[in-house]
């Protein structure tokens, strides 16, 4: 699956940064069982994936506070501010935060829709849980679990 990133313009933050980290957590093992190839043109790939701030959020997706993937675009939107700052209730650190944040976003481009906490203490959250919002019983996790692994058509 080919991906372009790009930062939105007079975003505070190098797009080098995001780039890598993009590309970092697309790559692990752990991800998505697909393969990502990334691409240097918007118009040559299958999704794009944008750092843009909050106030984009709010104009494109309709709410504020989260990241959003629109299926008809193919867009992913990353929250700026939650990108520079995490969110508490998802008991991450900000590197894994990061990581959760692009791999909650591809799955639903990916097909897949929000997952609930199993109730089962201890047990990880599956990645398409809202985490930013907290994790409930589950133990905080960054990247999909097998089970959502297997749900991705190939």
């Amino acid at each position: 699956m080919k991906y372009f990133i790009d930062v939105e313009q007079g975003f505070p933050r190098s797009r080098q940064h995001f780039v890598a980290k993009v590309k970092a957590t697309l790559t692990d093992p752990r991800s998505w069982n697909v393969p990502f190839e990334e691409v240097t043109k918007a118009d040559e790939a299958d999704i794009r994936i944008f750092l843009v701030r909050s106030s984009t959020i709010k104009n494109i997706c309709n709410f504020s506070g989260l990241s959003c993937a629109d299926r008809s675009t193919r867009n992913i939107y990353i929250n700026g501010y939650r990108w520079l700052y995490g969110s508490k209730r998802s008991k991450m650190n900000l590197d894994d935060y990061r990581s959760h944040v692009i791999n909650h976003e591809v799955g639903h481009l990916l097909g897949l829709d929000h997952l609930k906490c199993s109730g089962k203490a201890g047990k990880k959250a599956p990645v398409m849980l809202q985490q930013t919002l907290g994790v409930g019983k589950c133990l905080p996790n960054p990247f999909p679990t097998t089970a959502e692994r297997n749900l991705v058509k190939r």
